[in-house]
């Protein structure tokens, strides 16, 4: 049970290097990844850090992170790498659910 958590809390950790801009955005996402990428592997026997961190993460994605974030963008990629980029962890984030749906079946 100790790996769920601290995939919810390397989600939650993620935000702290979101909020400042350039490279450290960036490194919040792939700690964002990191985090839910160890959750999904433990959704069926921990769900509920499993949506916490997703939660966590999409916040982090939509809101907060100065790279991703489509309102008030600051960086210089392009929609297209946007777009792949959130589409990475919509994608995680749907197997996770996957994987949960399975587990209850």
């Amino acid at each position: 049970m100790l790996l769920p958590k601290l995939g919810h809390r390397l989600a939650l950790l993620s935000l702290l290097p979101a909020f400042v801009p350039g490279a450290m955005s960036v490194f919040g996402y792939f700690i964002t990844l990191i985090g839910l990428i160890v959750c999904v592997s433990y959704s069926q026997s921990a769900p509920m850090c499993f949506l916490l961190a997703s939660n966590l993460s999409v916040v982090n994605v939509f809101i907060v992170n100065d790279t991703l974030r489509f309102i008030e963008n600051e960086s210089s990629i392009t929609l297209i790498e946007q777009c792949i980029a959130i589409s990475i962890v919509f994608v995680i984030i749907g197997y996770g659910m996957y994987k949960q749906k399975i587990g209850q079946s």
